[in-house]
């Protein structure tokens, strides 16, 4: 029993012990100013502090160290050093002169401290900030008791800017639509950027001048803010503020039913929450709240429908509505699962797959690009483009078929989009060139390796290695090489024929290969038209058919020519160098004609070197003593040429083209022609041989003597190649260099 009673005692003991040790351990914890004697200063009443008030003066009224005065660069501080309070006091504390120096600035700086009052606590006359600077500061007002005091526990004068802090109210509740923040006098300007504002009436009640709400958080017994005859609450887009009371949160209207002006409120931003009503927005007066509450932007536990101009977005997620850019980011941020009620949107819509949207903007609208009615509710999927198929080349890389969803950024191969893929993956890589097919590019000097698939050029181009005309790599063509083919007539020499064709031929392609080097340089400066081989303008003409690709066919002809067709002046320098009693037999013409496209683009006067040219005699013109030459008229001049005559055939030699005659005379006994007058005729004037040479008597003439004079040199019909000239970029196929001549002889008689 007794040690019962010892135990009993000893456990009192330790419950007292740790009661003591609790009470202490709470001691120093809370806060000095609620323990410390003389931490709390009392007063009877407000007063005015300026940038003039000296600390002796506030000694003097709030007490030895209770507020602390301090002045650096234009800008007063006002301290509070202990808890301050005027139960009874019957005005405020004002800061600032508004009538002699309302341009002043002023801080007040609660530094962890309380005003208490029983009137309005804080007024500005001033440029004032108040702040709190230690943290749990407070400006409290208790008016509770006194249904005649409609004001707030902080009234803005002049310019007011609220940074952090507490500030409550405890209003009369007659006084509903007072609250702890009010004005004065119109043009004021309040700014709250952050702070807690409390009453168990309104928070904000502003009748005159501007507020801008940046932040804080509002906490009313009633309304939340209140903007009545000339005042204008602003809660600009970047606001964080919220407003939370148990009414309506947003009321706007008069201040009196005789006024002619009422407050409005606009909100870009921010938190609204009633919690005991369905409505947003309330008014005083005979007003049109829609015309004095405008909402482009914030966040709202009620529907905002009604204040927001119908081109902004509204959208409800759970139980919140979102206006203008935060309805927008409620679209851009929703994922699978999420549910959207859309009342203002635009008519096309995308949204992440899996996202729940309900249409209730009054019209169709399209979701992820599918249709949804007026009242409709749909579960949206992907939004997918297709990119078609690309076959890679040789050098670019292709792509498959598929399908990029521009709402989760993904793709797939599928028009489903059940499969998916990289980017990366639906790179088809190139091929690269293939050149095992031995395909070949070429210019008339060199030839390079092409792409079996691409035909593009492959690695650096090579000289070509030309054997007999042909270029034993690539097969091109020499475009100076020129085969040579000769279809014999039977009544001349093929060595003969042979021979004059390849100095046609050789003359040709001279000319061709001259041409190719020349182009781009003036015609008449190039070597072969200053020696008088070709015209400057056949020349520029070869130059031109080269470059537009065209086949160059030479061809050699012997035209007969009738005597009216013969010009006068040929026609009498033949005349001056035939002998006296000499005969013109036939006009011929001898030309090497080049064609371009079978047309005629000029004549080669000139050859290389001379070539042989034989005329069958007519057999009618042949007799006893008779001799035959040619004469030539060439550039303005005329000569006889030296002709032999064998076996009933003329053959003479020339490297000009012109006019040409076969003339005869009949010869006297010992050689020398026949003159009028019986006289042999000497050397003619021209120096030329008075006569051909003759190795057999005319008369011998073969028995097809009596068919058209006619004489065939080297035709053919084989072509001289051109090739493509690389500079130019022309493609030029294997052209034909004929040399073909043929004497038709034209009976004149």
């Amino acid at each position: 029993m007794e040690n019962t009673r010892k135990a009993k005692g000893f456990l009192a003991l330790g419950l007292a012990a740790l009661l003591v040790a609790c009470a202490l351990a709470l001691c120093a914890a809370l806060p000095q100013s609620a323990w410390a004697a003389g931490e709390t200063a009392t007063a009877t009443t407000g007063r005015t502090i300026t940038k003039d008030t000296t600390q002796e003066e506030l000694n003097t009224w709030a007490g030895e160290g209770a507020i602390e005065i301090t002045k650096a660069d234009d800008v007063t501080t006002v301290k509070l050093l202990k808890n301050f309070n005027f139960p009874n006091g019957k005005q405020p504390i004002t800061f600032g002169d508004v009538l002699a120096a309302p341009d002043d600035v002023m801080v007040l700086d609660l530094n962890g401290r309380t005003i208490s009052s029983t009137t309005i606590a804080v007024q500005s006359g001033c440029n004032l900030t108040i702040r709190d600077s230690a943290g749990r500061g407070k400006i409290f007002m208790d008016t509770s008791s006194n249904d005649k005091a409609a004001f707030g526990a902080v009234i803005n004068q002049r310019k007011l800017t609220i940074e952090s802090g507490t500030f409550e109210a405890q209003i009369h509740e007659s006084n509903s639509t007072t609250g702890v923040i009010g004005s004065a006098v119109a043009g004021v300007e309040t700014v709250i950027n952050g702070g807690t504002f409390e009453s168990n009436c309104s928070a904000i009640s502003v009748t005159s001048g501007t507020t801008t709400v940046n932040g804080g958080v509002f906490n009313a017994g009633t309304y939340g803010v209140v903007s009545r005859h000339m005042a204008v609450v602003e809660f600009p887009a970047s606001s964080q503020a919220a407003v939370t009371s148990k009414k309506v949160p947003i009321v706007a209207g008069k201040r009196y039913t005789s006024d002619t002006t009422a407050g409005q409120v606009h909100v870009a931003g921010g938190y609204f929450e009633g919690t005991n009503t369905a409505a947003l927005v309330g008014k005083l007066g005979d007003v049109t709240a829609t015309e004095l509450v405008k909402i482009t932007g914030g966040t709202f536990a009620d529907s905002p429908v009604g204040y927001v101009e119908a081109s902004i977005p509204v959208v409800q997620k759970a139980a919140l509505y979102k206006v203008g850019a935060g309805a927008t980011a409620f679209v851009e941020g929703a994922v699978a699962g999420d549910a959207l009620t859309f009342y203002q949107h635009a008519a096309d819509i995308t949204v992440a797959e899996g996202v729940q949207i309900t249409n209730s903007t009054g019209a169709a609208i399209t979701v992820n690009g599918k249709a949804v009615e007026n009242g409709g509710q749909v579960t949206a999927t992907h939004r997918a483009v297709k990119t078609d198929e690309k076959k890679a080349t040789c050098t670019e890389a292709g792509n498959i078929a598929y399908w990029h969803c521009s709402i989760c950024g993904k793709y797939y191969s599928d028009e489903a989009c059940t499969q998916e893929v990289t980017l990366e993956g639906t790179v088809v890589p190139a091929a690269g060139h293939k050149t095992e097919g031995g395909k070949w590019g070429s210019d008339w000097a060199s030839h390079w390796a092409l792409c079996d698939v691409c035909d593009v050029k492959v690695g650096e181009a090579e000289p070509h290695k030309f054997v007999e005309g042909a270029c034993s790599v690539c097969a091109a063509v020499d475009p100076t090489y020129v085969p040579v083919s000769v279809e014999g007539e039977g009544d001349v020499d093929a060595t003969e024929e042979t021979a004059a064709a390849e100095v046609a031929a050789s003359t040709a392609s001279s000319v061709v290969e001259a041409a190719i080097g020349d182009i781009g340089k003036p015609a008449a400066e190039a070597e072969l038209v200053k020696e008088g081989v070709v015209s400057a303008e056949t020349y520029e003409a070869v130059q031109q058919a080269v470059q537009a690709g065209q086949t160059i066919d030479v061809v050699v002809e012997a035209t007969p020519v009738l005597p009216e067709d013969v010009s006068a002046g040929d026609k009498d320098k033949v005349a001056a160098v035939v002998t006296e009693g000499g005969e013109i037999a036939q006009y011929l013409d001898l030309s090497v004609i080049l064609k371009a496209g079978n047309k005629e683009i000029g004549v080669i006067n000139k050859l290389d070197e001379p070539v042989k040219f034989t005329v069958a005699i007519p057999a009618d013109l042949v007799k006893d003593g008779r001799t035959f030459y040619v004469v030539r008229v060439h550039d303005g001049k005329a000569e006889r040429l030296a002709t032999t005559v064998k076996d009933g055939f003329a053959t003479f030699e020339t490297d000009l083209f012109s006019t040409y005659a076969l003339a005869y005379e009949d010869v006297a006994p010992g050689g020398q022609p026949v003159v009028p007058g019986g006289q042999p005729a000497g050397p003619d004037a021209g120096g030329q041989p008075a006569g051909p040479t003759t190795d057999q008597p005319a008369t011998d003439q073969p028995a097809d003597a009596k068919k058209p004079a006619a004489m065939a040199l080297a035709k053919t019909g084989d072509p001289v190649s051109v090739a493509a000239l690389a500079a130019f970029a022309v493609a030029l196929a294997a052209a034909a260099v004929c040399v073909v001549a043929a004497f038709r002889r034209r009976s004149t008689r």
